[in-house]
């Protein structure tokens, strides 16, 4: 069966990259898959990337009297440093302007300006979704109830290979639109990430359970970004701990666990025109670094288990990740509709390990 929606396939990916997709779209139908989101699929529903959060704040600093020459770029330290300072000047203008910004993009229809949240939503095989997106894009597109608007909590890996719900995890916090408590729960600067990743919190322990159980397709997402790097240490960890106990307990574990990330084609120039900088390890604190000795992005993934896929990029306004969103629900529909299908794939993994 053909895959794809026409001439688009080879502007968006090559030829290369369109086969790696095609094996995404495979092995998401054999095996238990989850979507792991970034703040790229929101873009076109008018959120802001962190980048564009960030120098929203500062531009709401420069307002403030005595703040007229303040410019991130002259802070010291990373980008979640960077944050905790812009926090500490606004005050308790924070939280009010955080909300503002989430939620005047809500007096709009979601489905006017953005099409990719509803087409995730409706990816055949695929009901768990983790963001690090603070709005509701998903909820609103799956119609889930406003009360139910709230990070869930980490289940048990048991739970959610038997849940025919759907489920959204918002691990840094969501904020809800009628409801400015929901502000308590957004991780933003240095000392909330030290909390929430710290070794011995649930989130990193679930996470290290999700990279051993499911296989994981990230989108939305920069190499930049120090929230995919956060991960990424979970899935090292992850990784690390099936070495082990491969080894304490003499077997094979037979369940793959390739997970697969979206770049852009102008994220991977970058890396070739510096090699020295593709995981910005100069911007990194010690409790979160990932120093790859040189190794570069393709190497540093590999490594991880994780399979990037490249998308060319030809206009700034994210529509290639409007056309990725589209093709994981069309070509998986197609999929569905074969008939050698595997409609239970927790079942067919246990087939094989027994086997």
């Amino acid at each position: 069966m053909k895959l794809g929606l026409g001439s688009e396939d080879h502007r968006v990916f090559d030829t290369e990259n369109e086969i790696i997709f095609k094996e995404l779209i495979r092995n998401s139908l054999e095996y238990p898959t989850i979507l792991f989101l970034g703040s790229g699929v929101s873009a076109r529903a008018k959120y802001p990337t962190w980048k564009q959060l960030l120098e929203y704040f500062e531009d709401k600093i420069q307002q403030k009297d005595g703040h007229e020459t303040f410019k991130l770029e002259n802070l010291d330290g990373s980008l979640k440093d960077k944050a905790k300072e812009v926090r500490l000047i606004l005050g308790d203008e924070f939280k009010s302007l955080l909300f503002d910004r989430f939620t005047d993009t809500q007096r709009y229809d979601v489905k006017d300006f953005s099409s990719e949240h509803s087409y995730l939503v409706n990816v055949p095989g695929i009901n768990l979704y983790i963001t690090t997106n603070y709005d509701v894009c998903l909820e609103r597109s799956a119609f889930i109830p406003e009360e139910t608007w709230y990070p869930a909590k980490p289940l048990e890996i048991e739970l959610l290979y038997n849940s025919e719900e759907l489920i959204i995890f918002h691990i840094h916090g969501i904020i809800d639109p009628n409801d400015k408590e929901s502000l308590d729960t957004v991780i933003f600067d240095a000392d909330d990430y030290v909390d929430i990743y710290d070794p011995r919190h649930i989130l990193r322990s679930f996470l290290q359970q999700i990279f051993r159980n499911f296989q994981v397709i990230f989108l939305g997402f920069s190499m930049a970004d120090e929230d995919i790097r956060e991960v990424i240490q979970s899935v090292s960890e992850a990784n690390e701990y099936l070495k082990l106990y491969s080894r304490d307990h003499k077997m094979i574990i037979n369940q793959p666990r390739n997970h697969y990330i979206f770049l852009s084609d102008v994220e991977i120039k970058k890396e070739g025109e510096n090699s020295d900088v593709e995981i910005d390890k100069d911007e990194e604190d010690s409790d979160d670094e990932i120093d790859k000795d040189g190794e570069d992005i393709e190497d540093f993934l590999s490594s991880n288990g994780i399979t990037r896929i490249v998308y060319r990029v030809t206009k700034e306004n994210y529509s290639e990740v409007q056309y990725i969103t589209k093709r994981l629900k069309t070509n998986m529909e197609e999929y569905v509709q074969k008939e050698d299908f595997v409609s239970d794939p927790l079942s067919a993994i246990l087939e094989r390990k027994n086997e």
